[in-house]
């Protein structure tokens, strides 16, 4: 089993003013950026280290942001990541329950789309180990319903950062220390 330091948990110092002045995305960032730079690069061990140092609360964002911090790049990478969180049980029930906690049925609900739409194209394609996500990330390829899942998710995904933001926001001494 791998030990961490302490330091393990998202431990910031803030200053109280930048808490209601940085934008939502920004401060759950910041919030979440020391777990995830442990996090990064790193065997599946460790990760479970990192985010069973976690206060719950603290989990649920960084699950987030294994999420949105790559999904929000790009419909290929929107596709990609939701994939391999599918094929990560962990993870899948990771980025589920953190979206539970945060109370965002419309950000679930869109995950939940997304899946069947991937499922449905594995089961088609020919070779389900690529050809399938190939066709979703090809963005010569015009394909409807991948595409309003995709601009659905951009639109939904501020939204959520709000939920999120609020939360840290009305709850900040889990987040951070102040300065």
């Amino acid at each position: 089993m791998v030990k961490l330091k302490e330091e393990a948990r998202i431990n910031i110092t803030l200053d109280r003013q930048l808490l209601h002045t940085l934008s939502d995305e920004r401060l759950s960032w910041v919030c979440a950026e020391p777990a995830l730079l442990q996090m990064k690069a790193r065997d599946m061990e460790t990760k479970r280290a990192v985010l069973d140092g976690l206060e719950p609360e603290q989990r649920a964002l960084c699950m987030f942001w294994v999420y949105y911090g790559h999904a929000v790049k790009s419909r290929l990478e929107f596709y990609s990541w939701t994939s391999y969180l599918m094929e990560e049980p962990g993870y899948w029930e990771g980025v589920r329950g953190s979206l539970s906690f945060y109370g965002d049925e419309d950000m679930l609900a869109i995950l939940q789309q997304t899946r069947h739409l991937l499922e449905d194209r594995r089961e088609r394609a020919s070779d389900p180990g690529s050809a399938w996500l190939s066709e979703l990330g090809d963005d010569s390829v015009p394909d409807e319903a991948a595409e309003a899942l995709y601009k659905r998710w951009l639109g939904v995904a501020p939204l959520s950062l709000r939920r999120i933001a609020d939360h840290i926001r009305a709850n900040s001494s889990i987040y951070a220390e102040f300065a």
